[in-house]
């Protein structure tokens, strides 16, 4: 993010259900991720990718943690974001 802030997982612990929490950046892969398009790879791209967060509105996606297991970011509504496994 641009604030100085990322996506944590809490404790840097890569177990199912782990909180993740927004925190001051770091290094650690408990804040290193990848945003997996859910489209076909070989499908031409006609969405532009957002400036604010760089992705590609309107174009579905998970994010998926660089930590050993590689959840996914998981969030219900009223409810607090965690990983979850595919």
């Amino acid at each position: 993010m641009k604030n100085g802030k990322a996506l944590d997982v809490k404790d840097n612990k890569d177990v199912e259900g782990q909180a993740v929490t927004v925190a001051t950046k770091g290094t650690g892969r408990n804040q290193q991720w990848n945003v997996i398009y859910v489209d076909k790879a070989g499908k031409e791209d006609t969405n532009k990718v957002t400036d604010d967060y760089g992705i590609q509105a309107g174009r579905p996606f998970y994010i998926m943690s660089r930590m050993y297991m590689q959840r996914v970011l998981y969030y219900q509504a009223g409810k607090q974001m965690k990983i979850m496994s595919l």
